[in-house]
Formats: C-alpha cells, sequence, structure tokens
C-alpha cells in the first residue's frame, strides 16, 4: 500500500477476551511484553480491577529493569495519581522508593508552560517504555482542558523512541486518533528521509548515512536499490523511520449478573430514593455538572441527619494549595487516596472522580449515573471495584430529556464548525472571539510561537464525536422517548423490554403497583358497574402510579376521562388487561363496566331464542329483572334497574340469535321489538 494513502498501522497482534472474575492482566498478557519493539504502538483495554497497573509498576517494570531500561506512567487525574503511590507505599514502600527508572506522572504536568514541564518532559524521554494510563483523557476532556493537545502532541512524538502504550477500560474512541497522528508522524519522517534530511533520531541503524551534499545522498539511494514505496520495503531494508505497529489486547468482564438497573425521570426522584432507607447500602452519586450536584447535596442533605459529601474540581484545587483542611470531603478524598473507601453514607461527585479511581467499599451498594457519554458512563461504573463474583450492586439512569440533547446538538455543532471554518485566527480575531462567545470558546484554540491561534486537532474530534451523538439521541427520541435509555442499557451489555421499564422506574414502588391491581381485581369481581364516583375511586388509584411514571402526560387533569383511565390502565402490563367501557343513556346519564381481557364479565345466554325469550315474557308479572335473571342466569350484580334495560339492549347486539332486537317497557309490561337499522 502506498504511503500516501496509509489510514491504518499494521497490526502485529489483536487478541481480545470476555474475561472471569479473578482473571488479571498479569496472567492475560503472559509474557507477551518481552517481545515488544520500539516501533510497536500497544492498546490496553480492560476492565476494572483486572490490575492493569499493577502490571506495569511489576511485570512491565521489573522486565525493562533486568535490561536497564525505564519506565514513565502518565495518569490524567491527580487524585488518580496519588491513590497509584499510596497503594505501591502501602504494599512495597522501601522497594517503591527505591525503584530506580520508575516515573509517575500527570498528563497536566506535560501541559504547563515549557519551563515548568521541561523536566518531566526530558525525564520521559529517555523512558524506553511510556505508559500512557486512562489515555481516554485526550477526548474526554479536549473541550475544557486547554493542555490536553500539548501532552498529546508531545507524547506523539516519542514514537520509534519508545514503546507506547496506551491503557483504559474505554479506548475504543481514542484509537483512531492516535493511530492517525502516528502514520501522519511516519509519513512525514518518511519524506524526509526519502528528500534527504539528515534526521538520525528517526533513523533504525543503517550501514551508511549519507552527508549534506545531494550527490552523496542519490549515490547512497542509487547503491540501496532507490526508493521505497510501502511500509514492507521499508521494514524489509531495514533502513528508514521505523515502521510503526499496533498490537490490541481487550480483556472485559461481562458484568450482566452483577448489576441491577432501574431508571429515573427526573434529579428530584433520587432524594426520597436516597433518603427513605429503601435501598441499604452507601451511595456513589456521579452528576453532570456543578450546579446539579451542589443542589442534588442540599436537597438530600435536608432530609438525612447524616449528611451527604460532595467533591467537585474546585475542591481539589483547593486541596491542592493547602486550603479547605476542614472541609468534610477534604477527608474522604483522603480516604479514597489512602483505601480506597469513604465514611460518609452518600458521595456526590462530577466526573473528575470518574477515571481510574478504584472504590474498593464493600458497603457501596448504589451508584447513579448522570451523564450523556458513553465514556463517561462507563468510566463512572468502573469506579465501583467488585470484591467477589457474587456481589452486586444497584444502578440508576436517567430517561434524558430530548430538549437537552438538541440544545448540545446544536452547541457541538456550531463549535465543530467554527473550528473548521476558522482553523487559524490572529491575536485581535482570538480576542474578539473570547469577547463575544467566553473564555470556553477561545479555549478550542491553541497559540503558536508567534502569537497566531490554531484550533485544535483533539477539540475538533471530540466536538464531532459529541454532537453526532446528541443529534442522533434528539432524533430518535421524536418516536422514541426511551431512545436514551435502551442506549444505556446498551452501554451496560443489558437489553431494554417493555417489562424492564415498567419495573424499575424508581419514583413507583412496586408496593403502590400491587395495590392499585389488587383494586382493579376487586372491583372487577364486586362491582363491575359503577357511576362517576366509582370511576374517580379508580383513577385516584392509578393515578397516584402513572402521574409519577409520566408526570408531563397526566399533570392538569381537572376532570377525569374514561380515554385517560383507559390509556393509564394500557400503560402497565399488570392492568392492560382491564379497559372500561361507557353506557350513556338520555335523561340517565352515564354508566360504567369492567372489561377483562376484552370480554365483559357479564355474557347472553347464547342459546337462548326469540322465540324461548318471548315465551318468557308472556308470563305474568315478569319484570325487567326477572328477564336480566333469564338471559344472564341470575349472575348479574350491582346494576339498578333503571339500567338494565339500557345494558341488555347493548348485550342483545352482541348475542348471536338476539341481535336484531331490543327490550322496551311499556305500561309495565316487557316486550321485543326489532330494532331500527341505521
Amino acid at each position: 500500500m502506498e504511503l500516501d494513502k496509509m489510514k491504518n498501522l499494521p497490526i502485529t497482534f489483536d487478541e481480545k477476551k470476555t474475561v472471569s472474575f479473578g482473571d488479571h492482566v498479569s496472567d492475560l498478557i503472559g509474557e507477551d511484553y518481552k517481545n515488544w519493539e520500539r516501533r510497536d504502538i500497544v492498546f490496553l483495554s480492560a476492565s476494572t480491577g483486572l490490575g492493569k497497573t499493577y502490571w506495569v509498576m511489576n511485570d512491565l517494570y521489573e522486565y525493562a529493569r533486568s535490561y536497564d531500561r525505564e519506565v514513565a506512567i502518565l495518569l490524567n487525574r491527580r487524585i488518580l495519581k496519588d491513590q497509584v503511590r499510596e497503594d505501591a507505599r502501602v504494599h512495597e514502600w522501601e522497594r517503591y522508593r527505591d525503584k530506580v527508572g520508575l516515573h509517575v506522572f500527570s498528563y497536566q504536568q506535560l501541559e504547563m508552560d515549557e519551563e515548568s514541564s521541561e523536566g518531566v518532559r526530558g525525564i520521559i524521554k529517555k523512558c524506553d517504555y511510556v505508559v500512557c494510563d486512562e489515555c481516554h483523557y485526550f477526548l474526554a476532556d479536549a473541550l475544557f482542558n486547554t493542555g490536553v493537545q500539548k501532552s498529546f502532541d508531545f507524547l506523539m512524538d516519542l514514537y520509534g523512541n519508545s514503546t507506547l502504550i496506551f491503557i483504559s477500560a474505554t479506548i475504543e474512541r481514542v484509537m483512531e486518533p492516535i493511530e492517525a497522528r502516528i502514520v501522519a508522524l511516519f509519513n512525514e519522517r518518511f519524506r524526509r528521509w526519502s528528500n534527504g534530511f539528515d534526521d538520525e533520531w528517526m533513523y533504525q541503524d543503517s550501514k551508511k548515512k549519507c552527508d549534506d551534499s545531494l550527490s552523496a545522498y542519490l549515490e547512497y539511494m542509487d547503491e540501496i536499490g532507490g526508493f521505497f514505496k510501502n511500509y514492507d520495503d521499508c521494514e524489509i531494508r531495514g533502513d528508514g523511520p521505523i515502521v510503526p505497529h499496533k498490537r490490541i489486547y481487550s480483556y472485559h468482564r461481562d458484568l450482566k449478573n452483577n448489576i441491577h438497573v432501574h431508571y429515573f425521570k427526573v434529579e428530584d426522584d433520587l432524594v426520597p430514593l436516597i433518603t427513605d432507607g429503601s435501598y441499604s447500602g452507601k451511595w456513589l452519586v456521579f452528576v453532570a455538572d456543578k450546579k446539579k450536584g451542589k443542589e442534588l447535596s442540599e436537597s438530600i442533605g435536608a432530609k438525612m441527619k447524616k449528611k451527604p459529601v460532595y467533591i467537585d474540581s474546585d475542591l481539589l484545587n483547593g486541596m491542592k494549595y493547602g486550603e479547605l483542611k476542614d472541609d468534610p470531603a477534604y477527608k474522604e478524598v483522603s480516604n479514597i487516596r489512602r483505601s480506597g473507601m469513604f465514611g460518609c453514607d452518600v458521595l456526590i461527585t462530577t466526573s473528575v472522580l470518574d477515571n481510574g479511581v478504584n472504590i474498593k467499599d464493600p458497603d457501596v451498594k448504589n451508584i447513579v449515573l448522570m451523564t450523556d457519554d458513553e465514556v463517561e458512563f462507563k468510566q463512572m461504573l468502573g469506579r465501583k471495584r467488585f470484591l467477589s463474583e457474587d456481589e452486586t450492586i444497584e444502578v440508576f439512569i436517567s430517561c434524558g430529556e430530548r430538549k437537552a440533547f438538541a440544545t448540545r446538538d446544536r452547541e457541538y455543532y456550531n463549535a465543530y464548525w467554527m473550528l473548521r471554518d476558522t482553523p487559524g485566527l490572529s491575536p485581535a480575531e482570538a480576542w474578539d472571539l473570547a469577547q463575544k462567545d467566553g473564555f470556553r470558546k477561545f479555549s478550542y484554540y491553541d497559540r503558536n510561537e508567534y502569537g497566531f491561534f490554531h484550533s485544535k486537532e483533539l477539540t475538533v474530534k471530540a466536538a464531532w464525536i459529541r454532537g453526532l451523538f446528541c443529534n442522533e439521541m434528539a432524533g430518535r427520541m421524536l418516536g422514541n422517548e426511551d431512545a436514551f435509555l435502551e442506549k444505556q442499557l446498551e452501554w451496560l451489555g443489558l437489553d431494554y423490554t417493555a417489562k424492564w421499564k415498567e419495573s424499575e422506574f424508581v419514583s413507583v414502588s412496586p408496593e403502590e403497583v400491587e395495590q392499585a391491581t389488587e383494586i382493579l381485581r376487586k372491583r372487577y369481581e364486586e362491582w363491575s358497574f359503577f357511576n362517576k364516583d366509582g370511576l374517580n375511586e379508580i383513577w385516584t388509584k392509578l393515578f397516584a402510579v402513572v402521574s409519577k411514571s409520566d408526570p408531563q402526560r397526566y399533570k392538569n387533569f381537572d376532570s377525569v376521562r374514561i380515554t385517560t383511565v383507559n390509556e393509564a390502565l394500557d400503560s402497565r402490563s399488570e392492568w392492560n388487561d382491564y379497559q372500561i367501557k361507557s353506557y350513556t343513556s338520555k335523561g340517565i346519564g352515564t354508566m360504567y363496566e369492567f372489561v377483562c381481557n376484552g370480554r365483559h364479565r357479564y355474557q347472553i345466554d347464547s342459546s337462548i331464542t326469540l322465540e324461548q325469550l318471548n315465551l318468557f315474557l308472556e308470563k305474568d308479572g315478569i319484570g325487567m329483572r326477572d328477564v336480566v335473571g333469564c338471559l344472564f342466569h341470575n349472575q348479574m350484580t350491582g346494576l339498578d334497574e333503571e339500567w338494565m334495560t339500557v345494558y341488555v339492549n347493548e348485550k342483545m347486539k352482541e348475542s348471536g340469535c338476539l341481535k336484531d332486537y331490543i327490550l322496551k317497557v311499556q305500561n309495565g309490561k316487557v316486550t321485543t321489538r326489532k330494532h331500527q337499522q341505521k
């Protein structure tokens, strides 16, 4: 394949496995890492709890040190970096302290100004293995972190000099920009090499290097048979820039049997859920933004003696500078760093805690996930470390709102096209943009050494990915309000079903549903006929459930309508056997009857002929109640005499032999007559 057309790196190795509880990366990879070369780009995708970091700090490091090689580990969160160092200290402090050639840094240390980051960059450049842990960071933070592009660019430039190892439980999305950048860098180095530029750092060892003269270079190229055109030629000849290869390891655990998923419509649904003690164990609540987190913390705190603890980036920044030491959240962050456990009953946090941090607390039984991004969603759930194969947790997800998806779709769409249409800005243009659209959009750009601004590659990619997803959800939710629920269950490896939706809505307790179901059952058996008051009584029981299930649809009902009640009955499988039918008669009003499985409780004996009925009516003293007893074998109850004529005539229309006739009461005597056909 021609180099200019290369889209993907050659695959040296590709392994994907579904793993069981107790499996670890050390066992799964085995000794493969001993065969990795400087040209290799390694992708390790693995679920939480498989010992990815342990494998790096032990197996990989020990092998590297045996050959006097060094290892650098890059982490995306300060709290995660602290936890990794704490784990090392607890398990083998003296050994870790003396581990020459093992370096732990954060990506943010690469994103400071050149003078501040120079020392860290120098150490990493000399490392033989560079491990980019939680590497989904490059896209996940690109829309709000102004420095992500800097750390990404620096690390990509290390290919050929180091073995680059990218690790994440959610690696799929970020593989494409990493691979695209490596291919672009290789092609550029290949062009420079083939045009005679003497960049020794991009060569493999060659028998002869050309000097600065073009004639000497051309003479050398003639000796080795001319330029090579593709990766294979480049590898066979072995004297050009290092050809990158990728190795993919994917180890993921199926959590279907470890999670029980419920859903809620609005954040307010969570307050009684968390505070009334319906679910045992501690709560870990991930919120979409700081405003929602603070509001939820206040609402829950107002109903609990032991207040919830709230964590966001402001708290972590305060801790960095030695502030907020008296804040309860400070203590909990310290607990998590030290032991992976927290002391409060309810911990509410933004995505500052969604990456790599291990929650090993066996009392954490409930996790709330409020995000519309797949990577954040899986990372948030991955914070909980399952301590046994049989451990289960309750997971709570949000329905989402179509309006919110449509709004974010426009925001991401506008950001993407702004970056595409104006990839470069002068300082004056950048200043105008900052004044007009705020710092966030200004931060989509990066300034070069000449003071001009250019859009960031990762920001453009992230805006495009987020925009596509929000557009998809906004479109799908037009015709299917459960589209986002379906998507989240798909992320969890579960199937959406109508039964799941009915049974797992957190604002409706099973007791409420069963109570309403029992009322329907009794009403059908005890009084299948009822008036407006009876309809109101049934609606009151149903409304307690359906108004929570769909508050928008069932709000502001001043008067009960039979269509509304029937719609409510049809909304749940426990109720949809029942329907209500109405009968209206001039001067009398409206009567209602239960219908179950499409059949009325009372059916006229289909074997009675018109002749038999007329013979019965000729007897002395026969009234309507006697006629009803004859036709329905004395089973009908709950219907007064005024309504008997109306109801019996409706039933006769549905019977076999009598369908063309109606009953009429005249001068106290009941007779039959043929009804007029319309």
